[in-house]
């Protein structure tokens, strides 16, 4: 039946955001942004928008307030203001994907 091909399809696009590891969430984020960026910052790289987007992220949460609520203005302000804010979610994003690298033996942050 088609019609079950493709539940089972879209519900594979979409895992509750408990689901997925953090890994996965941040690199779908990444993804995002970099569309959004393509896009001109138009606010429309994901249906709903990206403060929405980035609310119903597993990441949405671990973001510092300030951000979170740079991110939740994002549609109304400016370009400049956007480009800007998600400058700072890369960088935030880049010191969570820091935190979750395993060390140990073999890693790549115990090579030269």
């Amino acid at each position: 039946m088609p019609g079950r091909v493709w539940s089972r399809l879209a519900s594979s696009l979409h895992p509750e955001p408990s689901t997925r590891p953090a890994g996965a969430s941040i690199a779908v984020l990444r993804n995002v942004l970099r569309l959004e960026e393509q896009r001109g910052f138009d606010d429309r790289a994901v249906v709903g928008g990206v403060a929405s987007f980035v609310a119903r992220s597993a990441v949405g949460d671990a973001l510092p307030a300030e951000l979170r609520a740079a991110v939740e203005r994002y549609p109304s302000t400016a370009n400049v203001e956007r480009a800007a804010t998600l400058r700072a979610l890369e960088a935030v994003l880049d010191a969570m994907e820091r935190r979750e690298t395993p060390t140990g033996p073999g890693t790549r942050s115990e090579l030269p």
